[in-house]
């Protein structure tokens, strides 16, 4: 009686290992392991990551940047030739400067104010048949500057646009993934789930067989029932019992199927559990299709698509165009042996230049671009119209 009870109680042991060692996984769990562990969600993550920096790097471009260049020292020696007055001459250079500049894009024109300041020291010294000259001064050269480009499209506006598209396109693209997983996650849960189900209803048909197969043999030998009865009864013990074993296999390569998508151990063992609930929803057609219209993610993915086609197209008419820049710059400079008087004789040093780029001849190249990116948008356009559709 004890050994009895000794075996009992080590098949009791083997069994609750086995019953602890099996993980019971519901579907919200799956759900949160899938999105921790699919690299296709991860990979559109670091994605939007990368467009929402690349936002912020260039929204922060459009504010005011401050440097200063120090250059400690720089020492030239160099001999050349002076036509004017036909002679060599030897100059020996020694500069300490440096340079603080503030500059202030303008979003609005494209164009950029810059004020730059550069004080040093410098040291002259010239050598001749005629003679040897030195001179030893400190300088500051004080300037305001404008530039702007003229007659071109605002290229500021346009790389903030498109990196705004991209950022967006990026978040739909995520959650499109999200989405995607949380369905495949879904599926392959139920997948498992009904496995299950199907596994242990052909399990309790085998034990209804296997329970009838035995009463048909009483009889049998009994004599009450035919031997054509029990080899029926055979017939239908073996399609049961391969039924059982063929839910077995199914319910095992589910599992397989989940873990994998999700990210687990392949050997782990598990067992889904959820609870089953039904709530019809009643769907009206029409408004169906007006929040379909309003709301899918891909559809926007599409205008995206064909918004950045138009901006590449103003990107190729700037290619070859008659386009100009303008430069005002107004300043001081002044130089003086002495550090203290610096600054007591300035002189106005004011700068005006206005220059055109005139494209005369480009043998086509030009429309041809044109043309191309225009096949492009209408590509992209009818794409869109046969998904709205």
């Amino acid at each position: 009686m004890n050994k009895q009870k000794f075996i009992l109680l080590v098949l009791f042991s083997v069994l609750l290992v086995q019953v602890k060692a099996q993980s019971i996984i519901t579907l919200e769990q799956a759900l949160d392991m899938a999105s921790k562990g699919s690299p296709s969600l991860q990979s559109s993550l670091y994605n939007l990551d990368r467009t929402t920096e690349s936002l912020n790097a260039q929204r922060a471009a459009l504010k005011s940047q401050f440097s200063l260049n120090v250059n400690p020292m720089e020492y030239s020696n160099s001999r050349r030739f002076f036509i004017q007055n036909s002679e060599w001459l030897t100059n020996k250079s020694l500069t300490t400067s440096g340079t603080a500049r503030i500059d202030q894009p303008i979003l609005y024109t494209d164009g950029k104010i810059s004020l730059v300041n550069s004080f040093g020291w410098q040291s002259n010294k010239s050598e001749s048949d005629r003679g040897y000259n030195e001179d030893q001064s400190y300088f500051n050269n004080l300037s305001l500057s404008l530039t702007q480009p003229l007659f071109t499209y605002n290229r500021t506006k346009l790389q903030i646009k498109n990196l705004e598209l991209d950022n967006e396109n990026a978040m739909l693209s995520y959650a499109i993934q999200r989405l995607t997983l949380e369905k495949n996650v879904s599926q392959f849960f139920y997948n498992v789930y009904m496995a299950q189900m199907s596994l242990s209803i052909a399990q309790e048909e085998l034990a209804n067989t296997e329970k009838s197969n035995e009463i048909i043999k009483n009889k049998v030998d009994a004599g009450l029932a035919a031997r054509e009865e029990l080899y029926q009864s055979e017939v239908n013990l073996a399609t049961a019992k391969s039924r059982a074993e063929s839910g077995r296999v199914s319910l095992e390569n589910a599992k397989d199927q989940f873990k994998e998508y999700v990210g687990m151990d392949i050997f782990e063992e598990i067992s889904v559990m959820t609870d089953v609930v039904v709530n019809p929803i009643e769907v009206d057609g029409k408004k169906a299709l007006e929040h379909g219209l309003a709301s899918r993610m891909e559809l926007r993915q599409r205008q995206i698509s064909v918004e950045t086609s138009q901006f590449d197209l103003i990107q190729v008419k700037s290619q070859n165009e008659f386009r100009g820049d303008m430069t005002l710059s107004i300043g001081l400079s002044s130089d003086n042996p002495n550090i203290e008087n610096v600054f007591d004789k300035a002189t106005k040093s004011p700068r005006v230049s206005l220059g055109f780029n005139i494209p005369l001849f480009d043998w086509g190249e030009r429309a041809a671009r044109i043309r191309a990116q225009e096949a492009v948008i209408k590509s992209q356009k009818l794409g869109y119209s046969n998904m709205e559709t």
